[in-house]
């Protein structure tokens, strides 16, 4: 019984920091990851998500289980989901109204929120980091801006694709899986989907979840220990290279709302991301 309350008020703090997670990772721009290394737990969900890939992996070849680390993998990994599960439903039924009856908010907070990602990428990098790599994520946010925006429902095989990439995304700092299924157009299918509980298109996204999953949540523990500094500069240029397609006035939505308003609301989404980005510095030192 003495374990239990210590037990009892990690689960707890875990499913409040996923529910953090699940409520911002709905817009582009704020990543899930970032939330996580904000409150702390980053590392230590990696590292769970990585050693369960790793003990799936060879569930499936049949080799020897690690059960108590399995253990302590779900022990992580659990209450994140749950509350991202709930956050995540929350968020999105909220965006949808918006999105159908105001769009520009939307897409003036999401303006705001990939600007202030532009800063806090750019400020987690160094220099030379950020001169030698910067230019890569741009040049690649270039190519992207040259796909044509559809304002068709994304085909099946896109949204499996962007699942897979988001999941890769998700557990990075700096980018969300908002993010990528924006640029793939990819994001206002699944948030009218998640809201109309469309379940041909959520099962295909949760299979493209699943292998992304298994694919990227070692490889990316490994990239971080090796080379964050340089992954945060092609974000950085990834991010930056990104508004002139998210710019609200580059849509061809009908301008509900004033253009004071949309400005206002930019600013508050890029205001709200330049504070994190202080409280993570102020953290660290």
């Amino acid at each position: 019984m003495a374990g239990a309350i210590p037990v009892s008020r990690d689960f707890t703090g875990l499913l409040t920091r996923g529910f953090a997670m699940g409520l911002v990772e709905v817009l582009p721009g704020v990543s899930g990851g970032t939330i996580a290394l904000l409150t702390g737990i980053y590392d230590r969900l990696v590292s769970a998500l990585a050693d369960l890939t790793i003990w799936t992996k060879n569930l499936l070849q049949k080799r020897d289980l690690d059960l108590p680390n399995l253990f302590q993998s779900l022990v992580v990994i659990v209450p994140v989901v749950l509350g991202m599960v709930v956050g995540f439903g929350t968020s999105v039924v909220f965006v949808s109204r918006i999105l159908d009856s105001q769009p520009m908010l939307v897409w003036g907070g999401v303006f705001g929120l990939v600007a202030g990602a532009v800063i806090f990428t750019g400020v987690s990098s160094k220099g030379k980091s950020l001169v030698l790599f910067t230019p890569i994520g741009l040049l690649f946010a270039v190519l992207l801006n040259l796909i044509p925006v559809s304002d068709v429902e994304a085909p099946l095989i896109v949204v499996f694709a962007g699942a897979v990439l988001a999941f890769g995304a998700w557990i990075l700092p700096g980018i969300s899986g908002s993010f990528v299924l924006l640029l793939l157009g990819v994001w206002t299918t699944m948030v009218h989907a998640i809201a109309s509980l469309d379940l041909l298109v959520l099962a295909v996204f949760g299979i493209g979840l699943k292998i992304g999953f298994l694919v990227f949540s070692h490889p990316v523990r490994v990239l971080l220990v090796k080379y964050r500094d340089n992954l945060m500069a092609v974000f950085c240029g990834l991010l930056a290279g990104s508004l002139w397609r998210i710019w609200p006035w580059n849509s061809s939505y009908v301008q509900e709302s004033s253009v004071l308003i949309v400005v206002l609301v930019m600013f508050s989404a890029f205001l709200v991301i330049c504070v994190l980005t202080y409280a993570k510095n102020h953290r660290e030192t």
